[in-house]
């Protein structure tokens, strides 16, 4: 770079005009920039190396995050990390890809149990093994009377039935997520005839279970319980409008109630979703699932679905606008459709 400073002065009639010339080479120094991010457990840092010849940039695994998270504990590849149920490795293959993995299976005791291993707990009736199943690792649980009869899912020694939820405090690693949410809502399934397994069905805010994708108040505050797209769960805090309802283009607020003259019915807006409480015939309130007769000789159903009208003449003069199908067709379809409400016990007590 070249820099030019000029001075004059006038000196007579003769102009004297002096110039300092500084000459300054200025050399590109290098730098070395490093971004990092989470995908799939796997965590992946990229590196722009700007030299004075020429400029460098990789993208490479450099180790495992259990809790799927940007900003989460990473392991280094080859680390064992244990969790409630199974050890989890971060392998890395021949070719060069890293991945995290489950590899072995934890017992009661916090211990760790290889593919194949197997004890027997609660004085001799239960048997835990650790089993490869279609290439997935499973805790199996069998009852040690003839080894047969699957009985349930074990968690802190306590053996739950099919359905049976019990709550698991938050890991150290999830702690940052919703304050409101204090524990994991799990449950016992049976996916196969020959063994359960622990699914995660909700979140817990205090005495407050919420499952899955679904909307409650705590503390006055509405909730909704996700499924993250990372893995877990998580409590997020959401307005009252987001909890409104949408019926024949009209907008509804959550806890709002209304008489829909053209079904009879009353409605009420309920996170989100359309509740019918009751009907009304001529001003008179019919519970649901109550029948009535009414006077042109027919008897009116308040179904929790749609209104069913049963007469044995017929009502005038009528045409057939769309043909019902078979029972055999319709056997996993509501007969009647003209709303689509959830079916709920929210009934008055007058009724």
């Amino acid at each position: 770079m070249l820099l030019t400073v000029g001075k004059s002065a006038v000196i007579g009639s003769t102009v004297l005009i002096l110039f300092v010339c500084i000459a300054n080479a200025f050399t590109t120094s290098s730098y070395i920039f490093r971004k990092a991010w989470v995908r799939n457990y796997v965590k992946f840092q990229y590196t722009f190396r700007n030299g004075t010849v020429h400029s460098i940039g990789e993208i490479k695994p450099i180790g495992c995050v259990p809790t799927n998270t940007n900003d989460g504990m990473m392991i280094k590849i080859g680390d064992t990390y244990n969790e409630t149920d199974f050890q989890y490795v971060c392998a890395e293959s021949e070719d060069g890809i890293v991945s995290y993995e489950a590899t072995a299976c934890i017992d009661p005791k916090g211990e760790v149990m290889k593919i194949g291993d197997s004890i027997i707990m609660r004085e001799g009736t239960i048997l835990l093994s650790c089993q490869l199943n279609g290439g997935v690792i499973k805790k199996i649980v069998q009852q040690c009377q003839l080894l047969i009869a699957v009985s349930g899912c074990l968690h802190n020694d306590t053996l739950y039935g099919e359905s049976e939820t019990w709550t698991e405090p938050l890991k150290v690693t999830m702690r940052k997520q919703s304050s409101l949410m204090t524990a994991v809502l799990m449950q016992c399934f049976r996916p196969h005839y020959s063994y359960f397994e622990s699914q995660i069905a909700g979140c817990v805010a205090g005495d407050v279970e919420i499952p899955l994708h679904s909307y409650d108040c705590v503390n006055g505050q509405y909730v909704h319980c996700v499924e993250l797209s990372g893995g877990g769960i998580d409590l997020l805090e959401i307005n009252d409008t987001d909890l409104s309802c949408v019926l024949d283009e009209k907008v509804f607020a959550h806890n709002q109630t209304w008489f829909d003259e053209e079904r009879s019915v009353v409605l009420m807006c309920l996170y989100r979703e359309i509740v019918k409480i009751e009907c009304r015939v001529n001003n008179e309130t019919v519970a649901i699932g109550q029948m009535v007769d009414i006077d042109n000789g027919c008897t009116f159903v308040c179904h929790p679905q749609s209104n069913v009208y049963m007469c044995d003449k017929k009502l005038g003069n009528f045409t057939i606008v769309e043909k019902v199908e078979s029972v055999e067709e319709a056997s996993d379809q509501p007969r009647y459709t003209n709303i689509r409400v959830k079916n709920t016990n929210y009934v008055k007590s007058n009724l």
